[in-house]
């Protein structure tokens, strides 16, 4: 789970709504960070003990169902749906006044350090 404040300069098209690439990072990014964590989990090490583990976005859907109000606190909610050597798939919620606004699916890939160096 995790909780985000918005900002004014987060601000769609009229600016009392959230922009939907915001929305879209933020989902993005703990989703991702959600796959890391339960690796780190797995392999029985703390986030961020020994080797590195990282991911990188493969799939990404979104269902939009309600505008989110750029002053609501957010909530995302995400869980792994299904674990293999290489992919976590998971399905996550953004919550705004207590009601689900976004639904999303994403496909996390494993990849290497190296992945993660300049010109990798």
């Amino acid at each position: 789970m995790c909780q985000f404040s918005p900002q004014a300069y987060h601000c769609a098209a009229p600016t009392h709504f959230l922009n939907g690439g915001i929305i879209a990072t933020v989902i993005d990014c703990h989703c991702i960070c959600t796959a890391m964590a339960g690796a780190y989990r797995r392999a029985g090490r703390e986030i961020g003990e020994g080797e590195a583990i990282w991911y990188a976005t493969g799939r990404f859907s979104l269902e939009y169902l309600r505008p989110v109000s750029i002053n609501a606190e957010i909530v995302l909610k995400a869980s792994v749906i299904d674990i293999d050597e290489r992919n976590t798939e998971l399905e996550c919620e953004l919550i705004a006044n207590n009601k689900t606004a976004v639904r999303a699916k994403l496909t996390a890939v494993r990849v290497p350090e190296q992945w993660m160096a300049a010109g990798g």
